[in-house]
C-alpha cells in the first residue's frame, strides 16, 4: 500500500514537474515574442515616419529651389548686377513659384513636428533654421520688391543647397540610428 502511494505521488510529480516545465517555457517563448513584435513595429512605424518627413521636406526644398530659379533666370536675362527695383507680380512663373512655396510651409511645419515627436532635435533645429533662409531671399523680392543680382542669387542658392544637404544628412544619421536601437 505504501508503494502505490508512493508509485501515485511520484507520477504526479513527474506530470505536474513535465507540465510547469512546459508551462514556464511556453511563457518564456511567448513573451520574447511578443517584446520582439513589439520593437518590429516600433521600428517599422519610425522609419515611415521618417520617410514621410523626407518626402515632405523634399518637396517643400524644390519648392524653395524653384523660387530661386525663377528669381535667377529673370536676373539673369535683364542682366542684372546689383539690386533693383522689381514687381515680382508681373512675372507669372516667379508669382507661382512664391504660391508653391507657401503651399510647402505646412509639409515644412509638419515634417518639424514630427522630428520634435520623434526626438530628433538636431534635424528638428535645422529645419526651424529654414524659414530664415527662405526669408533672406523671399522678403527682398516679394515685400521689398527688389530683385537680387545673380551674384547674389548664386551665392545664396549655394548656400540653400548646403544647407539642404546638411538636413538630408542629419534625418540619414537618425535613420541609421534608429537600426541600433
Amino acid at each position: 500500500m505504501a508503494k502505490d502511494w508512493f508509485d501515485i505521488i511520484d507520477t504526479t510529480v513527474k506530470i505536474g514537474l513535465g507540465a510547469l516545465i512546459s508551462g514556464g517555457f511556453t511563457y518564456l517563448g511567448l513573451r520574447l515574442t511578443k517584446r520582439s513584435e513589439l520593437k518590429k513595429y516600433s521600428l517599422e512605424h519610425k522609419i515611415k515616419l521618417i520617410e514621410e518627413v523626407s518626402l515632405n521636406l523634399h518637396t517643400y526644398f524644390s519648392a524653395w529651389v524653384a523660387f530661386i530659379s525663377s528669381v535667377n533666370g529673370i536676373s539673369k536675362s535683364i542682366g542684372n548686377d546689383s539690386l533693383i527695383d522689381f514687381d515680382y507680380s508681373a512675372y507669372n512663373n516667379v508669382d507661382s513659384d512664391d504660391i508653391k512655396l507657401i503651399e510647402a510651409w505646412p509639409l515644412r511645419d509638419k515634417a518639424a513636428s514630427t522630428l520634435i515627436l520623434m526626438n530628433d532635435i538636431h534635424t528638428y533645429n535645422l529645419v526651424c533654421k529654414c524659414a530664415d533662409l527662405q526669408n533672406e531671399l523671399r522678403h527682398l523680392v516679394t515685400f521689398d520688391g527688389k530683385l537680387p543680382s545673380s551674384l547674389f542669387l548664386k551665392g545664396y542658392t549655394s548656400r540653400v543647397l548646403n544647407f539642404q544637404k546638411e538636413v538630408e544628412k542629419s534625418l540619414a544619421r537618425f535613420y541609421q540610428a534608429s537600426f541600433n536601437e
